[in-house]
């Protein structure tokens, strides 16, 4: 079971003893149920290591699995046309891939992309992912610079090609990605992301990425 919405039905299986195995799944937000077998966590064992120091017993057993990323296909995988998307061949291109730009491409994350294009006058901002961001569209528009951004559908099944597209990978705040960094990062893409907050969606990036590599303040 995975946290959030499914909060409700983690709650009502920790108490059924007919089921054999009880495991939580966590992407940043955990309940600390009693009952369960165990808490799976996604991607970042900071939250892991965090959460030891008050880990009870009767919450189960704690265990970490890692994102990964298929780096033959990674090297093999063409990148897209960056003519298909209007894209210059000597733009300094950067961005993210999501899979809900219009919650994740905040405000304050658009402000930054702002302040890189007016810096750089050859950048290209790139948003990928699913949904309409008409709100995001509307704020770069305001700004006059709606010309030198690039709004991706959906690359799920292309995320290689896609990701490929980027100079460098800009992780969203802030809730941020992680697996998109990752996939990035097999493909010797530069990826940067802020150490936002202290829970999972706000520091993933940061912690992969590492200390050096990172904007560890806001």
């Amino acid at each position: 079971f995975q946290g959030g919405l499914a909060q409700p039905m983690l709650w009502a299986s920790s108490k059924l003893a007919r089921i054999p195995a009880k495991i939580a799944l966590c992407l940043g937000v955990n309940m600390y149920q009693a009952g369960l077998d165990a808490t799976v966590y996604m991607s970042n064992s900071v939250n892991l290591e965090k959460e030891k120091a008050f880990w009870r017993p009767e919450w189960g057993a704690q265990a970490f699995l890692h994102g990964g990323a298929d780096l033959k296909e990674a090297s093999i995988t063409p990148p897209l046309a960056r003519a298909d998307y209007a894209i210059p061949e000597d733009a300094v291109t950067f961005g993210m891939l999501s899979n809900s730009p219009p919650l994740r491409v905040t405000d304050e994350y658009l402000a930054c992309v702002v302040k890189i294009l007016k810096a750089c006058p050859k950048a290209i901002f790139v948003s990928m992912g699913p949904g309409e961001p008409k709100a995001q569209k509307e704020f770069m528009d305001k700004e006059g610079l709606a010309e030198r951004c690039r709004w991706l559908s959906w690359q799920h099944k292309k995320a290689f090609a896609s990701l490929k597209l980027l100079d460098f990978y800009f992780n969203e705040i802030p809730f941020g990605s992680a697996q998109a960094i990752i996939e990035c990062m097999a493909c010797g893409i530069p990826a940067t992301a802020m150490l936002y907050g202290a829970n999972h969606h706000q520091s993933v990036g940061a912690d992969i990425v590492g200390p050096e590599f990172g904007i560890m303040k806001r």
